[in-house]
């Protein structure tokens, strides 16, 4: 008779538990036996099969049941720590849940910023034809000679930003966000259509297109759009053959409307010149195009049909627009560098004091320890009782972060400008990486006492000899330190953040900047100027009126090198930017002449023939007696008349640049009115009345100087603010783990602190005794972070043209507030040990 084949013993071993191997084993055998001698070995194979998954099912069963029951009793025992040191344990677990919180903010934003432009299909082969200086305003017959010339470009389109009035029954509304553009950019961008036909929704030129939320607005709802006309600009029908999804916010460019580039032929306006930079052009380059060597082929394009454009020409990315400065050091992706580093600050903290709690309160459970093992429980027992602690604590600080981002999400959304929903708590990386934190966290945190006290003897823990090595605490030390380093690190770059962005909206900018409003003329308004400045300035509460080209911190910079000459000129080559004014703008904006003189509506002569110019000009032409020298910029010659002071009449990222400024009335496109400071709302309406004069259909739409001014530090200020809010926190929850440390020290040293108190010591030497450790770290720690801090922040103003010198001042006051909260943290704690009656504390002794 054959035996039972040994792989099924095997199997039988392994399904069975190790204290009923010996006795099932000789039973399940003599069965095979029997069941082989009357029915066969098939069905005695197949018995014992049987009991092997029977075996194994209750095996898994019970182990599973003893899991439970396990987990059960490990959360019992995390429950009753809680409850026996609720201090510790909300300080633990609050201080936790902040910084992940904060993290997690953070981290979205960034991840918000860096998803710019990345929706659409061709988003990596989509580029912007960009000039040297940055400017993307390129001639309008650029788009066509690149798609014919360069067999890498295969499609071009041209985009001409608008701010239209539009008009469908009684409801009218000026909308920006509109475009103009070629047929073509609705193949190159993607553009999710809901109804209509993407390939010919702009074919006829009287033809627009419009997002859902515009439909919804003007027709109700997207199907009563449909096929409906919409006045647009006061001047034209528009028939609506298309409408799309709302574009996504995270785009380099709004879109609200779309209507065909076609129509400004109607308008009178050349849509193949290389004489003007006045349109943008989109170009999409077949995969894995060569840039860099197609942007040497270009890159003297627009120069070859145009002498007086000396700027070369390059090929910029879509997906680098919104972070990156073209040729230029710096931009958003210098923020996203720093918050990035800055949530990992953060986190780094509140698992510094998780951890440093967690390692405090493991001397008090060594006799804990000690206990269990005396009872029975092994190492391994003790290891996953540690850890799931500490993994129950981490797991509860998680779920309370979340319910803090749900309640502070408005808030943050408010201080960031963006519209985050609690939806992208469900993002698998979100998730998968609280999940990582969780257990990065609650595993370091639980293997001190996990790894280090389970290895003790019992009769070695119950003697109390682990406490003098337990109580050096040097790991703790450091990691205060560190956490010390990146809190006075954080107050440091706030400081420079908020003197920078001070220093940028309140530095002397050379013109008066308060009171003065801004809007687009048209041509009805510019070819009537002198008769609506008379109406206006009759009004008491103007004080003055300018015209120009374009009003200041408008400009899109469009200096050139090598198309500026002038009496006189040797070797210096000049990139000087045209302004064309009025006799006004001096008076106006407060300006100042330093040599010669400014405009005169008395001199025809000043009309086309003069040039005022900046001092900037005067140092870099080299020109000792400018006045009454000839100048030429581009093809427009004259003589200059006067110099006026410097002025910025550009963002100060950026150095003042030469400037010329003459009359032309051809290039007038801005007003600007000075306003008494007293009567601002009664001039503006009486200027709104003078407006629906001249454009009934049009809503008046203005803009005060120093709200675009303000705008242009937009992005700076709301840094700033973040700066401020997340380093508060960062040092709260600083001030969190160190309040518990020393309320853990202090718990330590009740017996020292009762003597010394019994034996006559003072207040101020009882705060030197409980303070002394702790402000050596801080001071340490200022030490530290100051040089880094100091080199970060060097690295970050040199993107400012104007920069506030950062200043040994910030280091006493980043050290000082630091000293101060630790000052006062640990004022409480010495104030309760004084009042404490000393003879409780000895009592016990």
């Amino acid at each position: 008779m054959k035996t039972v084949p040994s792989k099924l013993i095997w199997l039988l071993n392994a399904c069975t538990a190790k204290e009923d191997q010996a006795h099932l084993q000789g039973d399940y055998i003599e069965i095979f036996q029997i069941i082989q001698y009357n029915q066969g070995s098939i069905k005695a194979c197949r018995w014992i099969l049987r009991q092997i998954i029977v075996s194994a099912s209750l095996l898994f069963t019970e182990y599973f049941a003893w899991r439970v029951n396990m987990l059960k009793n490990y959360i019992k025992m995390t429950g009753r720590s809680f409850k026996r040191q609720k201090s510790y344990s909300i300080i633990n677990i609050f201080g936790l849940a902040v910084g992940m919180a904060c993290s997690i903010l953070i981290l979205q934003w960034v991840q918000d910023e860096l998803s710019y432009d990345r929706f659409h299909d061709n988003g990596k082969n989509l580029y912007v034809a960009t000039f040297s200086n940055g400017s993307t305003t390129t001639p309008t017959a650029l788009s066509g000679y690149l798609k014919t010339e360069f067999p890498e470009i295969i499609n071009t389109a041209r985009y001409q930003a608008s701010n239209a009035s539009l008009k469908y029954g009684d409801k009218q509304h000026t909308e920006s966000g509109g475009m103009f553009v070629d047929p073509q950019f609705i193949n190159m961008f993607t553009i999710p259509f809901l109804t209509g036909d993407a390939n010919t929704a702009l074919d006829d030129p009287n033809s627009i297109i419009i997002s859902q939320r515009i439909a919804c607005k003007y027709f109700g709802t997207i199907e009563n759009a449909m096929d409906k006309s919409l006045f647009a600009a006061g001047a034209v029908d528009l028939k609506v053959t298309g409408i799309f999804e709302n574009y996504p916010d995270n785009s380099h460019i709004s879109c609200e409307y779309i209507a065909p580039l076609a129509l400004f032929k109607n308008w009178g306006r050349n849509l193949n010149t290389w004489q003007w930079n006045s349109i943008r052009t989109y170009v999409q380059v077949g995969k894995n195009t060569d840039i860099e060597a197609l942007n040497k082929k270009i890159i003297n394009v627009v120069q070859l049909h145009r002498e007086k454009e000396q700027r070369p020409l390059a090929l910029q990315s879509i997906l680098r627009l919104h972070l990156y400065r073209f040729n230029r050091p710096g931009g958003l992706i210098t923020y996203i560098y720093i918050f990035t580093g800055m949530a990992f600050f953060i986190l780094i903290i509140a698992c510094i004091n998780f951890m440093n709690l967690a390692t405090a309160r493991a001397f008090q459970r060594a006799r804990e320890v000690g206990i269990r093992k005396t009872i029975g429980a092994d190492r391994r027992q003790l290891i996953h009782q540690f850890f799931s602690e500490s993994m129950v604590l981490t797991t509860t600080a998680a779920m309370l972060s979340i319910l803090l981002i749900i309640l502070i999400l408005p808030a943050f959304n408010n201080l960031t400008a963006k519209s985050f929903t609690i939806n992208f708590l469900l993002n698998p990386k979100v998730v998968l990486g609280i999940s990582g934190i969780i257990i990065l966290t609650g595993v370091i945190a639980g293997s001190y006492p996990a790894l280090f006290l389970s290895r003790f003897t019992p009769i070695k823990v119950m003697r109390g000899t682990l406490s003098s090595g337990i109580k050096k605490a040097y790991s703790r030390k450091i990691m205060v330190i560190i956490q010390f380093v990146l809190s006075v690190f954080l107050i440091l770059c706030t400081l420079v953040v908020y003197r920078q962005v001070e220093f940028m909206r309140h530095k002397d900018i050379g013109f008066d900047r308060e009171n003065i409003i801004y809007f687009t003329m048209g041509s009805h308004f510019s070819k009537n100027i002198s008769t609506i400045r008379g109406e206006m300035l009759n009004h008491p509460g103007i004080i003055d009126m300018t015209v120009t080209n374009i009003a200041p911190y408008r400009w899109n910079t469009n200096a050139g090198e090598n198309d500026v000459y002038w009496e006189g000129k040797t070797h210096q080559n000049v990139s000087m930017v045209m302004n064309t004014v009025d006799a006004h703008y001096l008076k106006t904006f407060g300006l100042a002449i330093t040599e010669g003189r400014f405009f005169s509506e008395d001199l025809s002569t000043d009309t086309g023939e003069a040039f005022v110019i900046n001092e900037t000009a005067v140092r870099e032409m080299e020109m000792e007696s400018p006045i009454g020298k000839s100048l030429k910029i581009w093809q427009l010659s004259g003589h200059i008349i006067g110099v006026v002071k410097d002025f910025h009449f550009e963002s100060m990222h950026r150095d003042i640049i030469p400037m010329a400024m003459r009359i032309d009335p051809r290039g007038y496109n801005h007003a600007c009115i000075r306003i008494s400071k007293d009567k601002i709302s009664s001039t503006i309406h009486f200027i709104e009345q003078q407006w629906q004069k001249i454009y009934p259909e049009d809503t008046f739409e203005y803009h005060f100087l120093d709200d675009t001014i303000d705008g242009q530090y937009r992005a700076e200020i709301r840094i700033g603010q973040l700066f401020k809010v997340f380093t508060a926190l960062a040092i709260i929850i600083s001030c969190l783990g160190l309040f518990g440390l020393i309320s853990f020290t202090t718990s330590q040293r009740q017996k020292e602190i009762a003597i010394r108190k019994v034996c006559g010591a003072s207040i101020i030497r009882m705060y030197y005794l409980l303070s002394e450790e702790l402000m050596q770290l801080v001071l340490i720690a200022i030490v530290i972070a100051s040089p880094v801090a100091f080199w970060a922040m060097g690295k970050w103003v040199n993107g400012f043209a104007n920069q506030v010198p950062i200043s040994i001042d910030l280091v006493f006051i980043a050290g000082g507030l630091a000293i101060v909260l630790t000052m006062l943290t640990i004022s409480y704690h010495t104030i309760k040990a004084v009042r404490s009656n000393p003879v409780k504390a000895i009592r016990n002794e």
